[in-house]
């Protein structure tokens, strides 16, 4: 019985500075790594076809070059399947860069990008640029 509750003691003991014990922060996997964000995008013609999307690398390393995507996944709240696509050229760490995407080519001339559709815009879309971050590539714009 003594023994048992030695092993008791020391086992409430372990347990206390496991669950006490400070875990210091471990220095990311893909800390000398690309991280492409979009930082902003804003519609530059007047019949909203085309939009610019600002890419930052806000990594510590150069980006390759790789593919911008707007894909476009309702239009006056129908579901919808249209992609257009861009080269996001390589990009200095702490740079930025404009890129603009041409939708005329997959909406209806009636249609307004801004105002008719719901769509996602993907910096690296294809997964080639090995990143820091990989959550953090995508913002999406609710048009209806």
């Amino acid at each position: 019985m003594n023994q048992m509750l030695r092993v008791l003691i020391a086992f409430a003991v372990l347990l206390n500075v496991c669950v006490t014990s400070p875990v210091t922060a471990q220095p990311r996997a893909g800390a000398n790594l690309p991280d492409l964000v979009i930082k902003q995008y804003e519609f530059v013609s007047t019949n909203n076809k085309w939009v610019r999307v600002l890419i930052a690398n806000e990594g510590k390393a150069a980006s390759k070059p790789c593919v911008l995507e707007l894909a476009v996944r309702k239009i006056k709240g129908v579901g919808a399947t249209r992609k257009a696509t861009e080269t996001i050229p390589a990009i200095a760490p702490g740079k930025e860069e404009w890129i603009t995407i041409n939708t005329s080519g997959i909406l209806q001339s009636e249609l307004s990008l801004k105002d008719d559709a719901t769509f996602r815009l993907r910096a690296d879309e294809t997964g080639i640029v090995n990143e820091a971050d990989e959550n953090n590539n995508e913002t999406w714009h609710n048009g209806n």
